[in-house]
């Protein structure tokens, strides 16, 4: 058309439209795929039992401890097999996001920041998809499980980011190149971590009110027995049971969690 002196821009133009179209629908299945997935979690951490398995799962989502290639078998990672699999759904999209891209005239410039805005709509989406999950009442296994998910999609913003500019360059030369590009944010899962840590806390507190509220005393028992309520061994119990599957979480938070919970048992037991 162009060699026969007609204007092609509004054409570019056109086809430029379509592939904001086209990426809508792309992202609408992505997400609907996401909450799939989110559903049908087993919430419980990757267990690989031999060294086949153990590099299948790093070859997916590269982000381990290293001193996990010394632990013997079965050797567990932190995260769930959700996390993976948003991980490579989420590398599929940018792909398919790039595909629609080719031959609209654009520069690799431009195609890298047209993903990567499109990438950071999506994880937007994801993480009100999240959001809206954990609101549900969950158990708190799941819910500290979806807290150490959200920390390890977070870690790999930084990696999709290094994918992109792959992708958009061809040539990995360019990879560190990234300082005037737009990034993507860990950020953007702030709410849906804020939400699920909201939600862990009264979770524990819920079950704690609900010991002391089974608590049983013999008003006339004329001495002590020596020993703490039923209640209260139960409720220990509980607790350190509870404490001990914060491992994998931060650090901050499982204090803060903790400091809590104790907060309210003293705040209960001397009303």
């Amino acid at each position: 058309m162009k060699s026969y002196g007609y204007g092609i821009a509004p054409l570019y133009s056109l086809l430029q439209n379509f592939r904001d179209q086209y990426n809508e629908i792309l992202m609408s299945e992505y997400c609907a795929q996401f909450e799939r997935d989110l559903e049908k979690d087993n919430y419980a951490p990757i267990s690989v039992e031999n060294e086949e398995q153990f590099r299948a799962v790093i070859r997916e989502f590269p982000f381990y401890k290293r001193s996990m290639e010394q632990e013997p078998f079965p050797r567990k990672f932190p995260y769930s097999r959700f996390v993976v699999s948003a991980y490579s759904k989420a590398k599929l999209y940018l792909q398919g996001c790039l595909k629609f891209m080719e031959h609209l005239q654009l520069t690799n410039s431009e195609m890298d920041d047209t993903v990567r805005r499109y990438a950071n709509v999506l994880l937007s989406r994801w993480s009100g998809s999240l959001k809206s999950f954990v609101e549900r009442k969950l158990s708190l296994v799941q819910l500290v499980q979806i807290t150490v998910n959200i920390g390890y999609l977070e870690k790999s913003c930084e990696s999709l980011g290094v994918y992109i500019t792959k992708l958009t360059s061809g040539n990995e030369l360019n990879v560190s190149m990234t300082a005037h590009q737009l990034s993507l944010t860990e950020r953007v899962f702030r709410d849906a971590r804020s939400e699920v840590e909201q939600q862990i806390e009264v979770c524990i507190r819920d079950k704690v009110d609900a010991f002391i509220e089974l608590a049983q005393y013999d008003w006339e028992l004329p001495s002590s027995s020596g020993h703490a309520s039923d209640y209260i061994s139960d409720l220990i119990n509980y607790l350190s049971t509870t404490f001990l599957s914060f491992t994998n979480l931060p650090s901050v938070l499982a204090r803060h969690v903790c400091m809590q919970v104790l907060l309210r048992i003293v705040g209960v037991c001397t009303l």
